[in-house]
């Protein structure tokens, strides 16, 4: 009978092991210069600000002018670059906006009872290119999000992927799998300048979900929850994060 039970008890605790990891990537700005510091770029004109932390390294990055004068981004001139690879952020796309109205008509009656009477949708279509150039105007920023660095778990011989704490691969930039240089050109009144950013992952860890995750018991002012809820790893602007489940693989 115990040995039952033990089976039993056993079999319950395998299926009670979570198959879903996370996979955690840590980036690192390649430059000798003073004026980055972590993932932000400044200067006297601009002040290039990324944040990675999404799923997948959508890489969003603002840009602030710091000037009296509005700046102009040329997005022709502009590119996403992944290993060698140039992904130009002017794509020569168009978009269309659709808008619509619901009319009610009247029933044969001739008079108006809203669940009975017949309806007519009226839609409005505008169409629009996109833009080759990007302005901004002064003392005020956009934000600019189009790539992602990465779309699948990194897979290594001598990275575990289902590690019972965690699982990690360090880099340098000349042996990293992922390097990335952001290209911007833009003018002023006065003259045109490039910029160019680089960064690349230095670090690589997997993760099972239950270490990433933490119950929290009180909301935002304080006050203490009836039930606990779960929130994910808040992680910093040069980290992004991947979800992989084992048994899809």
């Amino acid at each position: 009978m115990r040995t039952i039970i033990y089976i039993f008890i056993c079999i319950l605790s395998l299926s009670c092991v979570s198959t879903n990891y996370y996979q955690i990537l840590e980036t690192k700005m390649l430059t000798n210069e003073t004026n980055i510091n972590n993932l932000v770029f400044e200067d006297s004109t601009l002040r290039v600000t990324y944040n990675l932390w999404n799923e997948n390294g959508h890489v969003s990055f603002s840009a602030y002018n710091k000037t009296s004068s509005n700046i102009t981004i040329d997005l022709t001139k502009s590119f996403f670059i992944l290993n060698g690879v140039a992904n130009q952020y002017y794509q020569g796309r168009s978009y269309t906006y659709s808008s619509g109205i619901n009319i009610a008509n009247a029933t044969s009656s001739g008079y108006y009872k809203g669940h009975t009477s017949l309806t007519n949708f009226t839609s409005k279509a505008t169409t629009f290119d996109e833009q080759k150039e990007l302005t901004i105007p002064t003392h005020s920023a956009v934000i600019i999000s189009e790539f992602t660095i990465l779309k699948e778990r990194y897979a290594d011989c001598n990275l575990n992927k289902t590690p019972t704490k965690s699982a990690s691969l360090n880099f340098t930039y000349s042996n990293s799998p992922f390097v990335i240089r952001n290209r911007l050109e833009y003018y002023s009144e006065s003259d045109t300048q490039t910029v160019e950013h680089v960064f690349f992952v230095n670090k690589i860890s997997n993760y099972p979900e239950r270490l990433l995750y933490k119950d929290v018991d009180t909301s935002v002012c304080g006050k203490k929850l009836d039930f606990p809820r779960k929130v994910f790893f808040a992680g910093n602007s040069n980290l992004f994060f991947i979800p992989y489940n084992i048994e899809s693989e």
